[in-house]
């Protein structure tokens, strides 16, 4: 057999990551490649245990002054009743006249756009609702504001 076919390797590009020629020793080559993967294995998991951590701790934040989740849902007070859909669209009574809109909301603050109401005349109905121009929402209690910002009315998560 041909030495010198292996000695054209050893001293080839592809192995040139350790000693050549007569300081080489067998297997040199092998080992710095398997801790390299080792390395990126390493790597790979500490990128994965981070995002995990950081989507863990994501789930515990709140926002300051209320409940971090969505207002979406039933909302009521006696007679007095405030669905938000999830795509923004906004239906309720006060227990008389019917009401429709958008909702949209900004931080703490829910804003709620162009509402539509019926506008039936019932005895001893309490049409406070009506007047909802924005609302914040603080846990499960749903402060609901008129336009120059004062407070008309709470309603609770049904």
């Amino acid at each position: 057999m041909n030495n010198d076919f292996f000695r054209v390797a050893e001293n080839s590009s592809a192995s040139r990551a350790g000693p050549v020629g007569d300081e080489a020793q067998p297997g040199t080559l092998a080992p710095r490649v398997r801790s390299r993967r080792r390395a990126g294995v390493g790597v790979w998991l500490g990128v994965v245990a981070a995002a995990s951590l950081t989507f863990a701790l994501a789930g515990c934040a709140t926002t300051s002054g209320g409940d971090a989740g969505s207002p979406a849902g039933t909302w009521v007070n006696g007679d007095a009743q405030l669905d938000l859909a999830e795509d923004g669209a906004l239906s309720g009574t006060d227990g008389c006249n019917q009401l429709s809109g958008q909702w949209t909301q900004d931080g703490d603050t829910i804003d709620f756009g162009d509402v539509a109401s019926t506008m039936m005349a019932c005895e001893d109905v309490d049409t406070w609702l009506n007047g909802l121009q924005s609302a914040t929402q603080e846990g499960d209690v749903l402060r609901i504001l008129d336009a120059s910002g004062a407070e008309i009315g709470t309603l609770s998560r049904n």
